[in-house]
């Protein structure tokens, strides 16, 4: 990667925590950066499937593995939306990215639900929590839950690629940390660039 987008990633890294201790903590900013209808109304929709706790619980119970501000109060969205911000800036770099308006959105979206796993889930096949394989929780309950809601435009998007793309990242977005391998994994390169502003 070229300096250039090292010191843009340090500036947009910089920005997102001055950002993210100045703003209300919900994820509607974040939701609007998605521009096709279907996945904004299913990533709002998958939000709402959440316990309340998501939004009042640091992004480590550990401590490990994100910086100081994600684990207070609040960590684990402004763990995502310091995700959401780094994929925003590195869209902006041709060089790195050239990934389509759709394409955007799933990253969106993924990023938005991938840490969704992180609090007790409940859908018609029980209650669910596991910090080491929440990503996989995640995108099980968000399927069920879809199955479960008996809303046509979640049925009908439960059967598309874009929930595919968006339901394997959120499985695998822990990269090379993932301990729930079912088989061989095919990264594929969605997955591979939710990772990274996971990781980032």
């Amino acid at each position: 990667m070229s300096r250039e987008l090292w010191e843009n990633i340090a500036k947009a890294k910089q920005a997102k925590k001055q950002e993210v201790q100045s703003t209300s903590l919900t994820l509607d900013d974040e939701i609007e950066f998605i521009i096709d209808e279907e996945i904004k109304y299913f990533t709002k929709w998958g939000l709402s499937t959440v316990a309340p706790a998501f939004f009042l619980i640091p992004a480590s119970k550990s401590g490990n593995y994100h910086p100081q501000f994600a684990n207070t109060k609040h960590g684990l969205v402004k763990h995502i939306k310091y995700a959401v911000r780094i994929a925003m800036e590195l869209f902006k770099d041709p060089v790195v990215t050239n990934f389509t308006q759709k394409e955007k959105d799933i990253i969106i979206s993924a990023l938005i639900l991938h840490d969704i796993g992180k609090t007790t889930l409940r859908n018609s096949c029980g209650t669910f929590n596991s910090y080491v394989a929440h990503g996989n929780i995640a995108k099980k309950h968000l399927e069920q839950s879809m199955k479960d809601s008996g809303d046509s435009r979640l049925l009908t998007f439960l059967n598309t690629n874009e929930w595919n793309l968006i339901g394997q990242a959120i499985k695998y977005h822990m990269g090379e940390f993932t301990t729930y391998k079912e088989g061989k994994v095919n990264y594929n390169y969605i997955s591979r660039f939710v990772h990274m502003c996971d990781y980032l």
